[in-house]
């Protein structure tokens, strides 16, 4: 069984494997760029009566702790919310991030980002696309991203969905996520850890493993959705009756360490993982 939005089976795990959805209740459903009044809306009016356990954005918090903005950028730029910032200068501010927390010094690149991904090196400590990367070895930016993580833990959340893990190193996260307060008891039993799960893409070809993660929270399963729409497609002489044994019998990663799903923000939108086989609204038959 496999933790799944949208479509979820959960099989039964501990401490920040645990999403912490009502008994029974298996299904995390992803309101992608909805207003926050919306998604109380929603929560109330549909998806709690209808049996949904959980929402990925309040709830459970996307959270993006790799990288800031693009490396381009000068003077006289402001955030969403209003706050100054200057990419060239590595000046944030509000945050506050200076030129010392960054890990430019660290890559070993001429252009300053990841070009090989078979370089574990330059794939955790170079840049995403040009985002400049966070040095996520510091004490100090460990407990500016702590400190943010924990403010929403008060707010009530029930975890987090972590964005791009792939590109921290496994020792940074684990330092980080030690940090975390317990879940508010206003909401959640004494003791609750913050779940947690990490976006890992790992089809298979890389030198970095989605196992390598596994010990820190759930990991999400790319290969569901992408062998999913194969088969439903009929692509490379694909049948149903193949999915008889669907799940870790494809070579999946085991049940208690996934969290699963058709598609996501990413790829339903060309990129990310899964390339032409991920099945879509667009798809309605």
């Amino acid at each position: 069984m496999k933790l799944l939005i949208l479509a979820v089976l959960l099989g039964l795990s501990l401490a920040q494997h645990n999403p912490h959805t009502k008994h029974g209740r298996t299904s995390i459903v992803h309101l992608f760029e909805w207003r926050w009044t919306d998604i109380a809306d929603e929560c109330e009016r549909y998806l709690a009566p209808n049996g949904y356990g959980g929402v990925q954005v309040n709830i459970y918090v996307d959270a993006v702790i790799n990288h800031m903005c693009g490396a381009g950028g000068g003077e006289g730029k402001h955030s969403s919310c209003g706050s100054y910032f200057n990419a060239n200068k590595k000046d944030f501010p509000s945050v506050p991030y200076s030129n010392l927390d960054f890990n430019d010094g660290k890559c070993s690149t001429a252009s300053g980002d990841i070009e090989n991904y078979n370089d574990i090196f330059q794939v955790r400590d170079c840049r995403l696309v040009s985002l400049l990367d966070l040095a996520l070895q510091k004490d100090y930016v460990r407990g500016k991203v702590a400190e943010y993580l924990n403010r929403l833990i008060d707010l009530g959340v029930a975890g987090f969905r972590v964005d791009a893990c792939k590109h921290m190193w496994p020792g940074d996260l684990k330092a980080v996520f030690s940090k975390l307060n317990d879940l508010n008891t206003r909401w959640f039993p004494a003791g609750s850890r913050p779940f947690i799960y990490q976006e890992v893409i790992d089809l298979g070809g890389e030198a970095i493993k989605a196992s390598e993660y596994f010990s820190l929270g759930r990991v999400t399963e790319f290969k569901y959705g992408a062998k999913l729409g194969t088969v439903l497609r009929k692509w490379n002489n694909e049948k149903l009756r193949y999915l008889v044994n669907w799940g870790e019998g494809w070579g999946f990663m085991a049940s208690d360490n996934a969290l699963v799903f058709v598609d996501n923000h990413d790829n339903q939108r060309g990129h990310g993982a899964g390339g032409g086989s991920i099945l879509t609204f667009w798809d309605p038959r």
